[in-house]
């Protein structure tokens, strides 16, 4: 049997011939809050853990998101915003968070996981 590696993986995800047992959820990745999705599969008779980073314009998006959350917190207390704080939730896109946030297809290159876990 051949060993379960992450080239086999990207190889398989490409064939679309991956036995998925869950859909990929995302998690809590290390300690700056950063996201990593995975996903579990059986492969040649093994479980494994397939992970996946957010793309450079996910992680933008979460940091905006973030900061304007915050800002909408501050003006609710009563606080005054300072000229760019103000132009960025001016310029903010709320387009943006239907995209990231309705459709997660756009938050990580799903063709190519970072990592994998063999759980057997």
């Amino acid at each position: 049997m051949e060993k379960v590696t992450l080239e086999k993986i990207r190889k398989m995800i490409e064939d679309d011939s991956i036995a998925w047992l869950d859909d990929a959820t995302a998690e809590n990745y290390g300690t700056d809050g950063a996201i990593r999705y995975q996903q579990t599969a059986l492969i040649d008779g093994v479980h494994v853990i397939v992970f996946w980073d957010t793309t450079p314009e996910y992680d933008d998006f979460e940091q905006n998101f973030k900061r304007k959350i915050n800002l909408e917190e501050e003006l609710l207390r009563g606080e005054v915003l300072d000229e760019e704080d103000e132009e960025f939730l001016k310029n903010y896109d709320e387009t943006l968070e239907a995209y990231y946030q309705n459709d997660e297809s756009n938050n990580c290159d799903w063709d190519n996981p970072v990592a994998i876990e063999i759980l057997d």
